[in-house]
């Protein structure tokens, strides 16, 4: 026996349609803030392997030039390695983005490394919206902390 199909009975309601619609929409609202925070915390982690990245350049490359340094720009906006022969050369820059705020847990802006690739113990503190992220480097061995916590 074959079953008849009439007309009215291909394809959906109206009502069925706006109930997988709502569904869709409840599902997408949920996830949503949970992509936006990985997101959030993709860029300060890039941010801060940047500033340990930073950190290993300068110790190698201390090696092979006459003084090798850190420091902060003029309009606080970037991190630099300076290397200095003949002259200054920028080798590599780390952006602050526009959404953060970095500084060095110490009051001088200028870390130099001697040419066996030493400075002087130094860190930085890094300034989210909620968060502070600090990062702190052994002078000697090039041993580096990373201490996350709530902004108060």
């Amino acid at each position: 026996m074959q079953a008849q199909f009439h007309r009215k009975d291909l394809g959906y309601t109206l009502v069925e349609l706006l109930v997988v619609m709502l569904l869709l929409g409840l599902m997408a609202a949920m996830t949503a803030p949970n992509l936006f925070a990985t997101s959030q915390r993709a860029k300060q982690e890039k941010l801060v392997a940047e500033l340990i990245d930073l950190d290993t350049r300068a110790r190698v490359l201390s090696g092979r030039h006459d003084m090798c340094l850190i420091r902060f720009s003029e309009n606080q906006s970037q991190i630099q390695l300076v290397v200095v022969n003949e002259d200054l050369m920028v080798i590599q820059r780390v952006q602050i983005p526009d959404y953060a705020t970095a500084e060095f847990n110490r009051a001088i802006d200028t870390i130099e490394f001697d040419r066996l690739g030493r400075s002087k113990d130094y860190g930085y503190q890094i300034l989210f919206d909620e968060l502070s992220i600090k990062v702190r480097f052994n002078g000697l061995s090039g041993w580096h902390e990373t201490t996350k916590g709530q902004m108060q």
